[in-house]
């Protein structure tokens, strides 16, 4: 089984402002369920949002937009894994929301596929990336059932592929998911 989460929230409540709410607290009930149920066992794959700069989705606060300020709640717990989107070109989508997170700074991990034709003509955002990479996640458990949520989530980080400088950057995460590799990779 793996959790896939195609939502994010657009923009802080005044309650949220609050060190212990739900934008900045790992402590926070849901936050802390969220680690718990991954640390269980359950992979959870949570899309990273769509209020990336230059063009954040216009329900995205003010204070909730780009770089550092759109991937927050469940979406930046570290045992998550939070994919942004890349369109078809290995691009980021322009909404794409971008890192670092707010509980966990690597945010997003990865970036997966999204406007291609799926359900809809265009299948877009963060929305459609979460459950590819999702799927992968169930792939690679499906060859490997005895590794954790934590093994897959690291050897995707691992082998995910990107242009330019290697390592964790906030609009692609650590690169595009490379499920053959990952596969390759554990296999070894």
């Amino acid at each position: 089984m793996v959790l896939s989460n195609s939502w994010s929230c657009y923009r802080r409540q005044p309650e949220d402002v609050d060190i212990g709410s739900y934008r900045n607290s790992i402590n926070h009930p849901f936050n802390a369920r969220v680690a718990s149920v991954v640390q269980g066992g359950t992979p959870i794959v949570f899309a990273a949002g769509n209020c990336g700069n230059p063009c954040p989705d216009m329900r995205c606060g003010v204070n909730d937009r780009g770089p550092g300020n759109s991937i927050w709640g469940a979406n930046s717990v570290e045992e998550v894994l939070t994919v942004t989107a890349v369109d078809l070109s290995r691009e980021r989508i322009a909404y794409a929301s971008q890192g670092p997170g707010i509980l966990y700074q690597e945010k997003p991990d990865i970036a997966a596929f999204a406007h291609f034709q799926g359900y809809f003509p265009v299948d877009p955002g963060t929305s459609t990336a979460a459950p590819v990479a999702a799927g992968a996640v169930a792939l690679i458990l499906s060859a490997e059932p005895n590794r954790s949520a934590k093994e897959v989530f690291n050897v995707l980080k691992s082998t995910a592929k990107k242009q330019g400088t290697p390592g964790w950057d906030g609009d692609l995460g650590f690169g595009l998911i490379d499920c053959e590799a990952a596969l390759a990779m554990l296999k070894n």
